[in-house]
């Protein structure tokens, strides 16, 4: 079974999701019968059934985004199970993963302790091949811009920062922004293990 090209996942952009099966005999015993079934961790359904193929291949194409359903946060398993003419029964499987729910910024915020972080935390569990990120804080009255390399924590459900860059003005700590709303802005980097990204970016929020 090939499965998606470039990568394992359904998100909330895919618009289609290809598999291509091949059913072979490895002898001159021609194929009686192959399935394609599809399972979600619950349920099984029957993708491709032929129960008289009498042919040594069988090919062809499924689009799974039409399989799926509105289940969401879960596994699928994708077999194959072919037989041929002499009771030989061979199986394949491979896996894919179902996430349609973009991520959202949970809070952002910073401790009164001296020299405390400003934390972003999400909703989910977030992509961290790219460990860390440049975010824009945006002062909503001043409208300074306050530009910070951001680092995800252990379990990549938060990000913090120390340091900001002011353009034009120098670098500023954490602890030393003023108390104000802040427009935040994310780079489209920022995306949960699907790869869908932050739903409310550019979002503004009150920094104690």
């Amino acid at each position: 079974i090939l499965v998606a090209p470039t990568h394992y996942y359904i998100n909330a952009s895919t618009t289609k999701y290809t598999a291509t099966y091949t059913f072979k005999s490895n002898s001159q015993i021609p194929l009686k019968s192959a399935e394609l079934l599809l399972y979600n961790g619950s349920s099984t359904q029957t993708v491709y059934s032929n129960t008289s193929l009498n042919s040594l291949t069988a090919t062809g194409t499924v689009n799974l985004l039409n399989y799926v359903g509105t289940t969401n946060g879960a596994t699928f398993t994708l077999t194959t199970i072919a037989t041929d003419l002499a009771g030989n029964t061979s199986k394949g499987a491979t896996s894919f993963y179902v996430d349609v729910v973009r991520p959202t910024i949970s809070s952002v915020y910073r401790s009164t302790a001296s020299g405390s972080p400003i934390y972003i935390t999400f909703s989910s569990t977030m992509d961290k091949n790219t460990t860390t990120f440049t975010a824009t804080l945006l002062n909503t009255t001043t409208g300074l811009q306050y530009v910070g390399d951001f680092t995800f924590t252990p379990g990549a459900t938060a990000a913090s920062a120390t340091q900001f860059n002011v353009p034009g003005s120098g670098t500023v700590q954490s602890y030393n922004l003023p108390s104000a709303t802040y427009k935040l802005t994310l780079p489209s980097t920022v995306t949960d293990l699907a790869l869908n990204t932050v739903s409310n970016n550019n979002s503004s929020w009150q920094l104690p």
